[in-house]
């Protein structure tokens, strides 16, 4: 399966007490840069909050 290119920007801003929870996350899963990390941040809520139908 090809990779999707990551090149849209999204300029976002957050609050250091976000940003320090998303450095933990990342650094506690080894993760290398902080964008991916917030990549699978997001990908895990939008499955959470809008699972894909198996069509049962």
């Amino acid at each position: 399966m090809q990779k999707e290119p990551t090149d849209q920007r999204v300029p976002l801003m957050m609050e250091a007490s976000l940003l320090d929870k998303i450095d933990n996350y990342r650094l506690s899963r080894k993760i290398w840069s902080r964008a991916e990390a917030i990549r699978n941040l997001i990908r895990g809520g939008l499955e959470k909050e809008m699972p894909v139908s198996t069509g049962e």
